[in-house]
């Protein structure tokens, strides 16, 4: 038998593993390791305040084509929904994204 503490929480990985900084320069460089797992694709979410108009936002990076996506998850009629808001490439980043998202919070909240 374990000796090993029950809880509800689930075990969690090291902060390295689950974000991404919001910035250019490291979504640019960031390369995750997909290992074992089956997945076409892992997200990625991004460190921002609770209250940001930035909450739900993730990176998605496809296993196939490394190719880096904008998404955003949220919640509606309790099912959680995506919503892509563009590919991460030269004169689409941080900011765009920034300004997309800051006028779909202000429109629908």
């Amino acid at each position: 038998m374990s000796t090993k503490k029950l809880t509800n929480k689930p075990e969690t990985k090291p902060s390295k593993y689950f974000h991404v900084e919001f910035s250019n320069a490291s979504i640019e460089k960031f390369t995750p390791t997909f290992g074992n797992t089956k997945a076409r694709h892992l997200e990625f979410p991004f460190p921002v305040p609770k209250g940001s108009h930035l909450k739900g936002l993730v990176l998605r990076v496809s296993k196939a084509t490394k190719v880096k996506y904008f998404v955003l998850r949220f919640w509606h009629n309790k099912k959680l929904k995506r919503l892509v808001l563009g590919i991460f490439k030269s004169g689409y980043g941080t900011r765009e994204v920034n300004d997309k998202l800051y006028l779909l919070v202000k429109e629908h909240t």
